[in-house]
């Protein structure tokens, strides 16, 4: 059962690193470019939350689960996946609304810097599980 959790977080960690990483390099930024960026954000939200949800809610379940099965390093990583939830929903989230009544260029240009932080976190709880699978 382990095996199969770790699996699960392993696969969904690097997915959302996969995401993360494109929606930073490409997505965020050609929203400025965009001319009708209020209908653009709203179904841009609708199509996002079906790839992205499954993958956030696997990562915090098997997260949750392993978290007092694998090592110290794991609370690390754990850690970091909670602080990106945190900053998701008090940061990101509401840009993301507020661009939906109101898009604009600097709304935009606040996103793209904001969203470097859980790029960054992302990538190294991604690091990080992946030295636990490797060791």
């Amino acid at each position: 059962m382990d095996t199969l959790l770790f699996a699960l977080q392993f696969a969904s960690s690097w997915a959302m690193v996969a995401i993360i990483w494109f929606v930073q390099i490409n997505q965020y930024p050609l929203m400025g470019l965009i001319a009708n960026l209020k209908e653009y954000q709203a179904m841009s939200i609708k199509r996002t939350e079906k790839v992205v949800i499954p993958f956030m809610l696997v990562e915090l379940i098997t997260g949750i689960l392993l978290l007092f099965k694998l090592s110290y390093l794991f609370y690390l990583a754990f850690a970091l996946l909670i602080f990106i939830w945190i900053q998701t929903f008090i940061s990101i989230v509401p840009i993301h609304m507020k661009l939906k009544e109101e898009p604009n260029a600097e709304l935009v240009a606040s996103l793209v810097q904001k969203n470097w932080t859980r790029t960054v976190l992302w990538s190294l709880k991604g690091l990080i599980v992946l030295f636990l699978y490797l060791n």
